[in-house]
């Protein structure tokens, strides 16, 4: 790992990061370490994130989304001569390539020896810069800490122009709090089916049809985010970058008897190098099919199937909108507790 340099730092450089070039390799392993120390500072022990190969299996395969990373150096940017490289501060744009062509999401971590010193406002105007160079209009910086950790986004971010678009909760639950027995069985007029690693070709396209509906049914607060455009390919690419990355995934779907159609579905994730953590991703229920209990029963049956197949998970992890009520209300009855908070921060270059 990469260590801070000691005295002062006189002169800075902002340089990109190749995560899949060799030649980048031990600035990418500082770029990360800084990327991590930053989330420790705000987040303390129950930081999460992503791996060094995650990241790399992540770049090498999305064909949705592309990545761009930055650290910022002491120096001119030159290679150091002895030691290891420090990054004073990293960040990542990702950029949407099948939709959403104004819209850049963006993280910016400074490392908490090197904290107001201006370093980040300067990585922030580069990431701006360049945002402008691809032609996009909209650009979201993330902000994440425990409710008993300081605020140091928000002067941060509103003193470089940027405003508050959505507000999430990090809720987690400990799973020996739950009892092996909690209900998950489907109400009237429906059925479960359960799927590891992979859609089943037969609900593939209905899966894509529900995840496209994520970016229009759940809260977005003030996101300039258009309607997402997801298909069977998109979907399998999501599953190939989760296997490639050593992560177990594991989905749940509601089928409306009826219709044979899904219309409701919750997933979570196991990485290989967080074996005692899960982490819930979506969960959509159609909203025409509300009112059933449908949430929480399917959220207990995916749960009970996780339980079921790697019993070593202590923890689920998940994020909500904090305009969703419904959604946090099932999570309260099922014992998660809000710890921490993330807000995107929007400006429109």
């Amino acid at each position: 790992m990469s260590r801070s340099p000691a005295g002062p730092v006189t002169s800075v450089t902002v340089v990109p990061v190749d995560a899949l070039d060799p030649a980048d390799d031990a600035l990418f392993a500082a770029w990360h370490a800084t990327d991590q120390a930053s989330g420790v500072a705000d987040f303390g022990d129950l930081h999460t994130v992503y791996s060094i190969d995650e990241i790399r299996a992540e770049t090498r395969h999305s064909v949705s989304e592309r990545s761009e990373r930055f650290a910022v150096v002491a120096g001119d940017g030159s290679v150091p001569a002895a030691g290891a490289p420090f990054a004073l501060a990293a960040a990542v744009l990702y950029l949407p390539l099948r939709d959403n062509p104004h819209l850049v999401w963006s993280t910016v971590a400074v490392h908490p020896d090197h904290r107001r010193r201006g370093i980040g406002t300067m990585l922030v105007t580069h990431l701006e810069a360049r945002c402008r160079e691809l032609g996009r209009t909209t650009v979201t910086i993330d902000g994440a800490r425990l409710f008993s950790r300081p605020d140091t986004m928000s002067t941060f971010a509103q003193r470089l122009g940027y405003d508050s678009a959505l507000v999430t909760l990090r809720n987690d639950l400990e799973l020996d709090a739950v009892p092996e027995s909690a209900a998950g069985s489907p109400p009237a007029g429906y059925r479960f089916v359960t799927w590891w690693d992979d859609v089943p070709d037969v609900w593939v396209d209905q899966q894509a049809a529900l995840t496209s509906r994520m970016s229009t049914d759940a809260p977005l607060g003030d996101l300039a985010l258009q309607p997402e455009l997801w298909d069977a390919d998109r979907v399998r690419e999501q599953w190939r970058i989760a296997r490639d990355q050593g992560r177990r995934l594991v989905e749940t779907a509601a089928v409306h008897e009826d219709t044979g159609a899904l219309v409701a579905y919750t997933s979570m994730a196991v990485a290989r190098h967080t074996p005692h953590h899960a982490y819930q991703w979506d969960t959509l229920v159609l909203r025409e099919h509300r009112g059933h209990s449908l949430g929480i029963r399917l959220k207990h049956a995916n749960l009970r199937a996780l339980r079921a197949e790697l019993p070593a998970v202590r923890r689920v992890i998940t994020w909500n909108a904090e305009s969703n009520e419904p959604m946090l209300r099932v999570n309260r009855a099922m014992g998660f507790e809000a710890i921490g908070t993330l807000v995107e921060w929007q400006k429109h270059l």
